[in-house]
């Protein structure tokens, strides 16, 4: 210690220093000194002082979307920066207006069990084995202490490629339309394309650069057409048959 530094607190006959009411004034290394019959020694002892802290959090690759596929995993790390601690909680929900607790972490506990696919601790956020909708959602952490609070949010986006639902056969008639509907996909954003199946791969001129297509006219009794929808996480295809009712069939309609 320096001596210039040096100040005395005061002289006292207990071998307790007694600091009231601390502040950053208080922050430093105090020395004792003990004198007794001749006898003397010394002891430094340093003192920090930590003022009260807001919560603030702080996420490791912060943004304000993100993204994983289905089946996969997504985690977090975090970390939450207050004195004294703050309780946590997070929450989740579909339109951003309604929220619903998935679970909370009080300061002096461990987050609570919840008995759910998400693994949340005081510095980590994990969900396993994503699933669209399900876990296609926005989640927000919320902080707080006696001095403060601090929040979160970010969507995750589950990716699943394009999921296609149509009939497997359709009566044709002129100006027929047929719609190369979608039970799912995520991003919605999809390219379309349809093929004559006139080919064993239905390979060729692309009939429709849309999810319509429109047939004025058949030059055979049964044909088959393809339709493909591509996302950002993938593809998929599906085969449809579209067949003429013969004038016997048809005088028996």
């Amino acid at each position: 210690m320096n001596e210039a530094e040096t100040k005395r607190v005061r002289e006292i006959e207990h071998k307790t220093l007694l600091l009231k009411s601390l502040s950053s004034q208080n922050a430093g290394t105090y020395k004792c000194n003990i004198s007794f019959l001749g006898y003397r020694a010394s002891e430094l002892v340093n003192i920090s002082v930590k003022a009260p802290l807001k919560p603030d959090i702080q996420m490791l690759n912060e943004q304000n979307n993100f993204h994983a596929n289905e089946g996969k995993g997504f985690s977090l790390t975090y970390n939450v920066l207050s004195y004294p601690a703050s309780d946590i909680k997070w929450w989740r929900s579909k339109d951003g207006k309604v929220y619903d607790l998935i679970t909370q972490c009080l300061a002096s506990k461990k987050c609570e069990n919840h008995g759910g696919k998400d693994h949340i601790t005081k510095t980590s956020f994990e969900i396993k084995d994503l699933k669209f909708p399900n876990d296609n959602l926005l989640y927000k952490c919320n902080t707080s202490n006696d001095y403060g609070s601090d929040s979160k949010t970010f969507q995750l986006n589950v990716y699943v490629k394009p999921e296609i639902n149509m009939e497997k056969t359709y009566r044709f008639k002129e100006g027929l339309i047929i719609n190369c509907s979608l039970k799912r996909s995520n991003p919605p954003e999809v390219n379309y394309t349809w093929y004559s199946c006139n080919t064993p791969n239905c390979v060729g001129k692309s009939l429709s650069e849309t999810s319509i297509l429109r047939l004025d006219s058949q030059p055979k009794s049964v044909m088959k057409y393809q339709c493909k929808a591509k996302n950002a996480v993938g593809s998929a295809s599906k085969i449809i048959e579209v067949f003429k009712s013969s004038k016997s069939t048809l005088s028996k309609l």
